[in-house]
């Protein structure tokens, strides 16, 4: 049914090889769970978004977990 409105399918708590090939299989577009990474600190998720997106400090997570904010998109972009 997703597929026919043209949403994409997150599938989530993807741990096994074995899950993700079904998935991709059935046509799941992103999945996401411990088969890529185990939770991390907020800390070390913001230097590798960082990385990633050449975007902020790290800084600036102090301030993220000093007021208890959210990484949101809203959040991303005042920091350019």
């Amino acid at each position: 049914m997703s597929k026919s409105l043209k949403l994409q399918i997150t599938a989530e708590g993807v741990e096994t090889e074995e899950q993700f090939a079904w998935l991709r299989k059935k046509g799941c577009d992103l999945a996401q769970g411990f088969l890529f990474s185990p939770g991390i600190p907020m800390r070390d998720f913001y230097a590798l978004y960082c990385k990633n997106r050449e975007v902020g400090e790290v800084g600036e997570v102090d301030e993220l977990e000093r007021t208890g904010g959210d990484l949101t998109e809203t959040t991303i972009a005042n920091e350019r």
